[in-house]
């Protein structure tokens, strides 16, 4: 397995925080603060330390877009590899949202990555999906083991549809 690669990276937000650079600069105003609400609700609602949305950067690899709770969080603008090796590209290969209860016992995701530089132990993540396209990745992250219920895996699911739907018709 390859660990993600980290290829860029810029100051780190310090609350939500959603990027207008080349990712998403087709985004408005109002679909950004919708992003953001959504990201900061979801936190409180999944009992989580911070969350993450990525999207495709065209290169096999994804671009933090957003991200939001408690610091270290990843940084809008990050990159990291695409492929199964990667929570990310694990996500786009297999339906519905998926629990990890430690990320560092599972032995595909074993190495240094985004997620675990940032502390997380326990994570979800679900592929945003419009009709047969994936437009992103949502991943939330708890600092403790076995932090989410598929209570929090169905509002993670919610949020994701919605915000795929902003990202699509952006």
């Amino acid at each position: 397995m390859t660990p993600i690669a980290i290829t860029s990276r810029t100051p780190a937000p310090t609350d939500a925080s959603v990027s207008h650079g080349s990712a998403v600069a087709r985004l408005s105003i109002d679909q950004v603060r919708d992003i953001s609400g959504w990201l900061t609700s979801t936190l409180t609602a999944c009992d989580a330390e911070f969350i993450v949305l990525l999207v495709p950067a065209g290169t096999g690899e994804f671009e933090v877009v957003a991200s939001a709770g408690e610091a270290p969080v990843p940084a809008v603008g990050v990159r990291v590899g695409g492929g199964e090796g990667s929570l990310c590209g694990y996500a786009t290969v297999h339906s519905g949202t998926i629990l990890f209860d430690d990320i560092g016992a599972t032995e595909r995701f074993r190495g240094a990555h985004m997620a675990t530089e940032c502390g997380a132990i326990s994570s979800m993540v679900v592929a945003l999906r419009r009709k047969d396209t994936i437009t992103g990745v949502l991943s939330v992250h708890a600092r403790r083991p076995r932090a989410f219920t598929g209570k929090a895996a169905g509002r993670l699911e919610q949020v994701a549809d919605s915000i795929a739907v902003r990202l699509t018709y952006a």
